[in-house]
Parts: structure tokens; C-alpha cells; sequence
């Protein structure tokens, strides 16, 4: 079982701290920085962006602090723990009314035992429209707002009405949560050598669709498992590539197919597309590792930002390619967690994600 229960919030104040602050604080305090409210609750997080169509799309949320009350743990089974060689075990989740949507690796969950390091909250998605029927008759304080280095404007109001409190308390406890981000912290919490305490994690709750979260996704890097000269002709013929005229070019094909970098060529992939089209719940990635024609290992994930961008790795000294995959719905995800068929490691990308620097915790020592 879980629980949701109210905080006095310590945080960064935008008249004092700079944006980089806000968005990345440092381990130790700024303590002439920061601020405390002096009652507590529940929080209403809201933040508005601007699409690429140049619409304003708005999200809101319920921000507390999650308590981990029950002490049975969910055996879920995963497809994907079997083939990754990387991917934990389902088995040991920490609760049963908070499902995962994803699978979990070993190389991500060495970092995530509860430390002094502010992060984002742990986002839990609403597949009901219960939370968002609160938050739309909600009243609170304004207690903070700030426009991140992206544009995206973030607001914050405080609740202290202890009806209103109780009943988002109620409804929170009733509901099974989908776990959008923070499956790794949500681990590290039920494990034995966690610390103590750590049992309660600052969590944010959001409607799944209207005024719900944007998904993006992941680049992954792969590599053969033995040298393979003629790697990048094998993966040409495999999966039915072009090469894109250029970044502009791909960046607009791809929201309707899949890319694939090998070296510094940006290739589209056809035969991906189709395939996938007769079972909408299959990624991209998972069709791509099943039909690689050659052992090979998975080496890092990095953005969709960074696949196109400057950070772009450099692979004409390897044998290194990678997959950008499209966006899977919303819709995927939650039927995928509902039916315990866990997406692989690192397929989703929540945002726009809570700034920590504006919720540091009920703790900052």
C-alpha cells in the first residue's frame, strides 16, 4: 500500500537563486538561498509549455510525500528480464497499487539509493480522472513560479484546506498508480541495505492524458559482440535503410519511422515501420534486438536531443550504432503495465519533468 501525505516544502526562491540553481542544485545548500513554508500540505505543480505547432499545452499535479506502508511485494513477470542481459528481475517490486511500466537495468541502480542529491520527484501517473477532477476545484497559495532555460514556465500553490487534504489523501490511497519516473529510486526504497527513512519519497501524481505528461524517447547504442567489418552493410540489408539527406530531413521523418546512426550516417528504417504497424504494443527497440543479424551488446542511452545534436557521439573510431526510436503513446504505456508486459529498459521519456530546486523535500540536512 502506499500513502500520500502533506509536507512543508524547502526550496530555492527565484528572487535569490539563479535558473541553473533551481534546475541542478548542488549537493550543500545555498541556505541563504532558500526558503520554507511555514504551514504543511499538499502542492499543485503546473507547468505550460509551448509545442513545436506553437500551442501551449498545460500540465498539472499533485506533489507530496509518498510512504511506502505495505510490506508484500509484487511479483511481476517481464519478457524483457529474460532477454536483456542487463535488465533486473521483476520480482521484488515494492508495492502492488504502484505498477512499473518499464523494466529496470543494473547499470542505472547502482546511483539510486536515496542520497543528500535534490531530484526531480517521483512521477506517478493517474489512469482515472480522479486527481484531476481535484486539482480542478482546488484553491491554494501561489507559492513560487519560474520559466525554466527551455521556456517551459512553472507554478506552484500550496493547499492547506484539511478537508481538501484529506480527500486527495483518500483518493490517492484508493488508486493504482502507474509509475512514470522513478522506477530505480522506487527499488532502491525496498531495498535491505536502504537507509532508513527512505521508505517516503517526494511524489508528483498527474492525469495520464488531458494535462498529462508529453512523451519522448531514448537513443540507444549498441555494439557487435566480436569484431564485424562488415557490420554496417549487414544492418543496411537487414532493416531496409536510406540514407537521410540530412539532419533537418530525418529530424522531420522521425515521427513516423525509425532512425539509425551508424558512424556519421543518418539512415531511415522501412522494414521496422511495417512490421510494427500489426501490433501498435511492440517498440521499436524491441523489434530492432530481436532482428539484429549478429550477437551484440547495448552500451548507453542518451536523448533524442542529443542523437541529432552536437553531443552526438562519434563512432567512425568503433563499431557503434544507434536506434532512435518513435514515441510510443501513452496508451502503450499503461497497458503494458496493467498487463505486467514490461517495456524494455529506458524506453520513455516524461516531461516536462519538476524542477528539483523548487521541491527539495521536508528535509534538506
Amino acid at each position: 500500500m502506499h500513502s500520500l501525505l502533506p509536507f512543508a516544502s524547502y526550496r530555492y526562491d527565484p528572487f535569490e537563486a539563479s535558473t541553473s540553481t533551481i534546475e541542478k542544485p548542488p549537493i550543500e545548500p545555498l541556505l541563504d538561498q532558500i526558503t520554507l513554508d511555514d504551514e504543511a500540505g499538499l502542492y499543485i505543480y503546473q507547468t505550460v509549455q509551448t509545442t513545436q505547432t506553437g500551442e501551449h499545452k498545460r500540465m498539472r499535479g499533485v506533489v507530496g510525500i509518498l510512504e511506502l506502508t505495505g510490506s508484500g511485494a509484487a511479483s511481476l513477470e517481464s519478457s524483457q528480464s529474460q532477454t536483456l542481459p542487463n535488465s533486473l528481475p521483476a520480482e521484488g517490486w515494492p508495492e502492488v497499487t504502484l505498477l512499473p511500466h518499464e523494466n529496470t537495468t543494473s547499470a542505472y541502480r547502482s546511483d539510486r539509493i536515496p542520497s543528500k542529491r535534490p531530484k526531480n520527484p517521483v512521477w506517478l501517473l493517474d489512469k482515472t480522472q480522479a486527481i484531476s477532477q481535484l486539482i480542478s476545484i482546488s484553491e491554494g497559495d501561489l507559492v513560487s513560479r519560474v520559466t525554466d532555460s527551455t521556456g517551459v514556465h512553472h507554478r506552484i500553490w500550496l493547499l492547506r484546506q484539511p478537508a481538501l487534504l484529506r480527500e486527495f489523501q483518500e483518493t490517492a490511497r484508493s488508486l493504482t498508480l502507474i509509475v512514470a519516473d522513478g522506477h530505480h529510486r522506487l527499488r532502491a526504497a525496498s531495498s535491505p541495505d536502504a537507509p532508513a527513512g527512505s521508505r517516503r519519497l517526494m511524489c508528483m501524481i498527474t492525469p495520464s492524458f488531458e494535462e498529462g505528461p508529453t512523451l519522448a524517447t531514448w537513443a540507444r547504442s549498441y555494439r557487435p559482440s566480436e569484431p564485424r567489418p562488415d557490420f554496417e552493410a549487414e544492418l543496411r540489408s537487414r532493416f531496409g535503410l536510406t540514407l537521410a539527406a540530412d539532419t533537418n530531413e530525418a529530424r522531420t521523418l522521425s515521427a513516423d519511422r525509425p532512425l539509425i546512426r551508424i558512424g556519421k550516417n543518418l539512415y531511415v528504417s522501412n522494414s521496422i515501420f511495417s512490421k510494427i504497424a500489426s501490433d501498435p504494443e511492440l517498440t521499436d527497440a524491441e523489434l530492432f534486438e530481436s532482428e539484429i543479424p549478429f550477437p551484440f551488446e547495448p552500451t548507453r542511452f542518451h536523448s533524442d536531443e542529443d542523437f541529432f545534436g552536437l553531443n552526438a557521439p562519434n563512432h567512425t573510431k568503433d563499431e557503434t550504432f544507434e536506434l532512435l526510436p518513435r514515441p510510443i503513446g501513452i496508451e502503450t504505456v499503461i497497458s503494458r503495465s496493467i498487463s505486467r508486459r514490461l517495456l524494455p529498459a529506458k524506453t520513455t521519456r516524461f516531461y516536462p519533468k519538476a524542477l528539483p530546486g523548487l521541491l527539495l523535500g521536508e528535509d534538506i540536512n
